[in-house]
């Protein structure tokens, strides 16, 4: 961030790990939350805590950056350009790879970058964010029931708008081959078995949405999204 000549703050991020019993019963919503590791709980409170500072500090746009965050040459060029195109509409920009984004309805925001509507992604090691956004993300995600990175979530449930610069200019560096994710040798052992649980909370989840979510989800799946195209990332 030195280097880069950013104004930031550190702020502790939340070991899932060391949250007791009571702590989680306070904290996560038990059905929509099951499947979740103590790691991804931890990354989503980290997440949220930030958002609150966001709003309860009156900041009105910020750069997230995990700690396995690695900055790029391009970056500098990239938050340039997203300043000058920053609105009040909630809105999350990822500065990370992503997996498929629509091909029609991009910005061209320079020679170089491209701003695009993401249609898949993951991670949350490095995005950008309004005010408004973090303040509907409060209220969305809590108690915790989702994991940081569901963007897809967020997208469908007409919360924010999920946007992308491409090409990258955040990428992952080494700490994140030792991620806290899956910290223990039990979990890991029972990765599967855990994976497949949230599968189904999540199917679970889906088929309790509202009627006109289902009926406005049927339409972007069978007709807008084929209008609008999908690009598929390297």
């Amino acid at each position: 961030c030195i280097a880069f000549n950013l104004d930031y703050t550190v702020i502790p991020a939340v070991d899932g790990r060391k949250l007791s019993e009571d702590d989680l019963s306070k904290l996560i919503d038990p059905e929509k939350s099951k499947g979740m590791t103590r790691g991804e709980i931890g990354c989503s409170l980290s997440h949220y805590n930030i958002y609150k500072k966001i709003v309860d500090d009156n900041i009105e746009y910020a750069l997230i950056l995990e700690d396995d965050a690695q900055l790029e040459p391009n970056l500098a060029k990239a938050l340039e350009l997203v300043e000058k195109n920053v609105s009040d509409t909630p809105t999350i920009i990822l500065l990370g790879p992503i997996n498929k984004h629509a091909t029609r309805n991009s910005q061209r925001l320079s020679d170089d970058f491209k701003l695009v509507n993401v249609m898949e992604a993951a991670l949350s090691h490095g995005y950008f964010i309004n005010k408004s956004a973090a303040k509907k993300l409060i209220s969305f995600l809590y108690p915790i029931w989702l994991e940081a990175d569901r963007w897809v979530f967020f997208r469908d449930y007409n919360i924010i708008n999920v946007k992308a610069l491409t090409p990258p200019s955040i990428t992952l560096s080494t700490l994140s081959n030792t991620s806290t994710i899956w910290p223990t040798e039990k979990e890991l052992q029972q990765r599967e078995d855990i994976e497949n649980e949230r599968s189904l909370t999540l199917k679970k989840i889906k088929r309790e949405r509202k009627m006109m979510m289902k009926i406005r989800l049927f339409f972007w799946r069978n007709i807008t999204r084929k209008l609008v195209g999908v690009t598929s990332n390297d």
